[in-house]
């Protein structure tokens, strides 16, 4: 058996697998984020640790036979997290979460004064990652930054108090703004604009590789053996990528829920920051992915069934959209609620509509908002680039895979097969649990990570992929041309 953890923002869940990736046994105990001002965000890490540990104590009460089986532990995380420890390995305060935006400003500055640093790190400074958040603490509490010793991340940390001893993987590191990517090594000149050079940074292990055994003591209290190997993990990304088989370059991934992220895995290290692309170290020695953060997934279209009364009934919605379908929509919208990353970078962007008639109705906007939020992934897949090949084929998950209506949309308009599979909904836990297999091989390959067997494929139809695009360039033309006047309307206040 082997053991997947992921310490998600809302929730720590544990899956245990067996050695044919069957799922035995799953647990999730929520976990509480803090708000202590507004656009601020903190999790007290003795909760990740006290909802582990109760919730595999908890199993060993209950399920004691299937917790003797297991071999290995994996770890997946929410990533650009700030965890400052003192000389006692404990938190000097709070970890501070990727959404949380306080150092908004000095990460433009970091960005203005090391432009040169961005295609190393692999991505521009922006206030949820980790480095602008330690020049933020450097400069907004000093006092409690000179007792900071050590740097760690959220699963990294409740890996040390399962094994005793610090690291990182590649994958977690290059979503830090601290990391040199194309070398695999922290970056001093990042290290340094931050003002962290006091701190001792984790050492840099490949995710399948293993950190340490558990803790006898652990051992003993979980009724586990007591040579459980520790693998070392990756970040959500890299750890839920690794679930579905997206490590390969022919195989791409696409995420809906609230935002949406296009994925795709390369051999060779391509950055780029100009358009906003997040270039980050994936789980395999020698491959990295880019990734486009597209803001506005789900979420979009929920509130198009707010405005139109069917905030309960979103299933309804779509079925109505459905029976209406004969092509694109006459109405197109921009889905910009909460601005956009890529490509664009612009926060001052918001959602319109353009060409209502008095004959407009509910399911028309709707149906503007589904292809409107395609219209964005297909902004995002034009530019991950990458320097080699593109997939194949694209795995798609989350809110998207829910509805094969939607699901078939977006596959006409990317002119992309997309796939889905029976572990697409299992998330970031069962890439840890693959991760934990690795623990028992000599070497790791693309073989330890294939994609499941496809539940469903979604081939595009070519006519209606050719009467999309020019609603894609429409909708491009759109947002360039409105660009001006959102920036107009986000200066003239509320």
């Amino acid at each position: 058996m082997y053991l997947g953890i992921d310490l998600g923002t809302s929730s720590a869940k544990l899956l245990i697998v067996d050695e044919a990736e069957r799922v035995q046994l799953s647990a999730t105990r929520p976990l509480q984020t803090h708000y202590p001002r507004p656009d601020w965000s903190e999790q007290n890490p003795s909760d990740w640790v006290d909802a582990v540990f109760d919730t595999l104590a908890e199993l060993a009460a209950e399920k004691p036979h299937i917790l003797a089986d297991v071999r290995s532990i994996g770890f997946s995380g929410h990533m650009h997290a700030c965890l400052l420890l003192d000389e006692a390995n404990e938190p000097v305060r709070p970890a501070i979460l990727w959404n949380d935006s306080r150092a908004a400003a000095i990460a433009e500055r970091l960005n203005a004064d090391y432009p040169y640093l961005a295609d190393q790190l692999g991505v521009l400074p922006m206030a949820g990652f980790t480095g602008p958040k330690l020049a933020w603490l450097a400069e907004n509490e000093p006092e409690t930054f000179q007792r900071a010793r050590r740097l760690s991340f959220p699963k990294d940390y409740l890996r040390f108090k399962l094994v005793g001893e610090h690291a990182t993987d590649p994958s977690e590191a290059a979503g830090s703004w601290l990391f040199d990517e194309q070398n695999r090594k922290w970056s001093q000149p990042a290290i340094e604009a931050c003002g962290a050079r006091q701190l001792t940074f984790p050492k840099v292990c490949e995710s399948a590789s293993v950190a340490g055994v558990l803790h006898l003591e652990l051992a003993s209290r979980w009724n586990m053996r007591d040579d459980v190997q520790v693998v070392v993990g990756a970040g959500d990304v890299a750890a839920g990528a690794a679930g579905v088989g997206a490590v390969s370059p022919r195989k791409g991934l696409i995420s809906i829920g609230t935002s949406a992220q296009l994925l795709t895995s390369h051999t060779a290290y391509a950055p780029n920051t100009l358009q906003t692309v997040h270039a980050f170290c994936h789980v395999l020695e020698g491959v990295w992915f880019n990734m486009a953060a597209v803001l506005n997934g789900a979420s979009a279209l929920g509130a198009v069934a707010r405005w139109t009364g069917h905030a309960e009934r979103m299933g309804a919605m779509l079925e109505t959209v459905e029976a209406h379908y004969t092509g694109p929509c006459d109405v197109l919208a921009l889905p910009y609620l909460a601005g956009e990353r890529t490509p664009h970078n612009d926060a001052t962007a918001r959602a319109a509509f353009i060409g209502m008639s008095a004959e407009t109705r509910a399911h028309h906007l709707a149906q503007a908002m589904m292809e409107a939020i395609a219209f964005s992934l297909a902004d995002g897949l034009e530019v991950l680039g990458g320097g080699g090949k593109s997939p194949t084929s694209f795995i798609l998950i989350g809110g998207g895979a829910r509805s094969p209506f939607w699901a078939q949309m977006i596959a006409n308009i990317l002119g992309v097969v997309l796939e889905t599979s029976d572990v697409s909904e299992m998330g970031p836990s069962f890439g840890a649990a693959r991760l934990a297999r690795c623990a028992f091989q000599t070497s790791i390959t693309l073989e330890h990570f294939k994609p499941p067997v496809a539940r469903h494929r979604f081939v595009p139809d070519a006519q209606l992929h050719a009467a999309y695009q020019p609603r894609l360039e429409i909708f491009r033309s759109l947002y360039r041309s409105l660009k001006p006047e959102f920036a107009k309307l986000a200066s003239s206040g509320p």
